[in-house]
């Protein structure tokens, strides 16, 4: 986490390794279709197709003007 940050720099770095079910069918992490707002990867197992493990919610501050981010 760098609060600080310059504008060629990231704020926060989050990576995820989803260790269970390597050959469970998924979609990479991707702007959803019908949720252009959400960004994650989607579970494409039948019985919990359109799950995820790790998504996040783009929302925009009234305030500040700038994306923040929800897990």
């Amino acid at each position: 986490v760098n609060p600080n940050a310059e504008q060629d720099q990231y704020k926060i770095v989050l990576a995820c390794n989803r260790d269970e079910l390597y050959d469970r069918k998924t979609l990479p992490a991707h702007r959803w279709v019908d949720n252009p707002n959400c960004l994650g990867g989607i579970d494409m197992k039948v019985g919990r197709k359109g799950g995820t493990w790790l998504a996040m919610n783009e929302k925009r501050c009234q305030n500040r003007g700038h994306p923040q981010y929800c897990l």
